[in-house]
């Protein structure tokens, strides 16, 4: 089951969804000036620049970041001038990425992935016999906003500043599930 999740996923997904600037840095330390000025939640290391860290089996000079930015036009000129990143006509070895929600909800959470089509795999799953006590387990962990399923995603994903009450959101999503099931 684990490897049909992942083969779906990938068949679904592309990284050319996403919004990419390049700009240019001539810094070598530009990812400690990075961790210096922005806030922990607000960039993750992605493709090889993460695995360049701990390993030196692929080798890159270019720089893929995922941003998670408020204001992406204001904040990216301000990130822009503290890095000190050029903008270059063409090339560049520094990809500041917006992760695109294309396919994906809009509503109170960006990059969400759409309720009806996880239903539906969901249902399709279930027929094939995968989650055979999802409805009793959803019900044990999900019967009110204060169920541990409820605090346990609470927990795992902090406070989210487009929804004001997480633990209910959490709550209703579990319980549509259930409704749908």
């Amino acid at each position: 089951m684990k490897e049909k999740l992942i083969s779906d996923w990938v068949e679904s997904y592309s990284f050319d969804q996403n919004v990419m600037d390049t700009y240019y840095s001539a810094n070598k330390n530009i990812l400690n000036k990075f961790r210096k000025v922005l806030k922990e939640n607000q960039y993750v290391l992605t493709l090889h620049t993460g695995a360049n860290l701990i390993t030196s089996f692929v080798r890159t000079e270019e720089i893929f970041i995922y941003m998670n930015l408020k204001d992406w036009k204001k904040d990216i000129l301000d990130i822009r001038q503290k890095l000190d990143l050029k903008e270059l006509v063409r090339g560049g070895n520094i990809h500041l990425i917006h992760p695109s929600t294309t396919g994906q909800r809009t509503g109170r959470i960006p990059n969400t992935p759409n309720l009806d089509i996880i239903l539906e795999e969901v249902v399709e799953y279930k027929k094939k016999g995968y989650f055979i006590d999802i409805s009793k387990n959803i019900k044990k962990y999900f019967e009110r906003k204060t169920s541990q399923g409820c605090l346990m995603i609470e927990k795992e994903n902090g406070p989210d500043e487009y929804i004001d009450d997480l633990k209910q959101d959490i709550f209703e999503r579990f319980n549509q599930l259930l409704e749908f099931l």
